[in-house]
């Protein structure tokens, strides 16, 4: 087991952070996604307190089965341009916008969720799962973006 002395400088480049945060947020996503989506709508949303008659409606699962393909294609977005992407300028702006991104998606989870700060649109303490992850993945975005900012070598000015 080797040591790292606290003078080495820290190995986890820009790129690193870059690769690893939008790899891991989209993998999630898609495994979130493929998961919920062969476990079917209907018995994924029946835990959150939802009524029997919107469950059973045809137009509500489509949606719902809409939603969840979006969010695993979103996520193989992801991690498509956290593997492939190499211009330094698109490394360094993607991650602001995916924080936008991810910043709405996290109000809107917390939002409906069962908390002191949500509506309880969806009840019980399952409906603070998705609410968890995507302030999760907010903070990795935020983290990014943060670090984009003052990496050496920063060039949004041109």
């Amino acid at each position: 087991m080797s040591m790292v002395s606290p003078l080495e400088p820290n190995r986890w480049t820009y790129e690193t952070w870059f690769r690893m945060t939008f790899v891991f947020v989209g993998g999630m996503e898609v495994l979130f996604g493929a998961l919920t989506f062969l476990q079917g709508p209907r018995q994924l949303m029946s835990q959150f307190g939802i009524p029997e008659l919107v469950l059973d409606s045809p137009h509500y699962i489509d949606a719902m089965s809409w939603v969840l393909l979006h969010m695993t294609f979103l996520g193989a977005i992801q991690i498509t341009l956290g593997a492939l992407a190499n211009e330094r300028r698109l490394m360094r702006r993607l991650p602001r916008l995916f924080l936008l991104f991810h910043f709405v998606y996290a109000f809107l989870d917390v939002r409906a969720s069962d908390n002191p700060l949500g509506t309880a649109l969806y009840q019980g303490s399952a409906s603070q799962i998705p609410a968890v992850f995507s302030c999760l993945f907010f903070l990795l975005f935020l983290n990014l973006a943060l670090r984009s900012l003052f990496a050496p070598g920063n060039i949004d000015s041109v």
